[in-house]
């Protein structure tokens, strides 16, 4: 049998235990183990120093506005979606019928004010220098793996995460497909890659070099998540240039390819698995693989400059002799 709605002062909880609640179901959903901690890190942060031990009934709207208003526009991002959080829990507890309004519902601008909203994008190299950064990078002091995915995510235009946690099954028989499965993706929504031949040389590199016992192409079994550090390649990077990112390298590829002036808006669009609309997502089944075949090689002829990637086996086999 269901409990009975909590009607005394005694049964009802405070926002912190209530929010222990909201917090368990709420990770079931999450899948980056980062996410997860943010939800829980930023009540503690913010919300709890002030409001934490209140019945959730004691709870009003001045006394959120009131907490979150010292972060609003300092970490505006940041307490927008505290604020969700909260809304969250109490909209959990209406259904626990513990109570009837949630003061976590009001007006953004009526409470805090306009927002003039800041847009703050990733550093990018001007796509002038990426081949630039491709020879440097041949010849990089560094350990061999971060070399390869740094190679593998310009070639490829793919964000570090998916290339990270790659795994030797996401790639067709041949290595001329790369399939991301949608748990990995961003959008949640499948994406392949068609790898061109500088590609392929990087996967045979990273198959000759790859760790035992695990099925990650970037697996490193003795780190905490089993696989390459988040900031390997971007660490790398930042020695050609330390003011750029990873992540900055797909907007050097979305701006090289717009100036070709040759290439399908969703071809350029579908390489960078970026999100449609539900009604173009809705009607837009193909994944314009083949078309984005083209797209992909000349991209990569442009940032190897016929300077491709050394291919390892090869070297290997050289000094071992015919």
């Amino acid at each position: 049998a269901s409990a009975a709605p909590a009607n005394t002062a005694r049964d009802m909880p405070t926002l912190r235990e209530f929010a222990r609640v909201w917090f368990e179901r709420k990770k079931l959903g999450l899948s980056n183990g980062k996410h997860v901690q943010q939800n829980w890190q930023t009540l503690k942060d913010f919300v709890f120093p002030d409001l934490g031990n209140c019945r959730l009934d004691q709870i009003r709207q001045r006394d959120i506005v009131r907490t979150l208003d010292p972060v609003w526009r300092d970490k505006h991002e940041t307490a927008r979606r505290t604020l969700g959080r909260i809304s969250e829990i109490y909209e959990l507890a209406k259904v626990h019928e513990l109570i009837e309004v949630n003061p976590a519902s009001f007006s953004l601008k009526a409470a805090f004010g306009p927002y003039r909203r800041q847009h703050h994008h990733h550093a990018a190299l001007p796509f002038q220098q990426v081949p630039e950064f491709w020879s440097w990078l041949q010849a990089a002091p560094c350990d061999e793996m971060t070399r390869q995915i740094t190679m593998l995510l310009l070639l490829t235009a793919k964000r570090t995460k998916e290339a990270r946690f790659a795994r030797w099954a996401d790639f067709d028989a041949d290595r001329t497909v790369w399939v991301t499965s949608q748990e990995r993706m961003k959008m949640r929504r499948p994406h392949r890659v068609p790898l061109v031949p500088q590609s392929r040389t990087i996967i045979d590199n990273l198959d000759l070099i790859r760790a035992q016992g695990t099925d990650h192409v970037f697996g490193k079994p003795r780190s905490k998540t089993g696989v390459i550090s988040e900031n390997a390649a971007l660490n790398l990077a930042k020695r050609f240039d330390p003011g750029i990112t990873m992540h900055g390298f797909r907007s050097s590829f979305r701006t090289w390819a717009r100036k070709q002036g040759r290439y399908d808006h969703d071809c350029m669009e579908l390489a960078l698995a970026h999100e449609k609309d539900a009604l173009t997502a809705a009607y837009e089944r193909d994944d314009l693989l083949e078309e984005r075949r083209p797209l992909m090689a000349d991209w990569a002829d442009f940032v190897t400059a016929g300077e491709g990637p050394v291919s390892l086996r090869a070297r290997v086999k050289g000094r071992d002799g015919p």
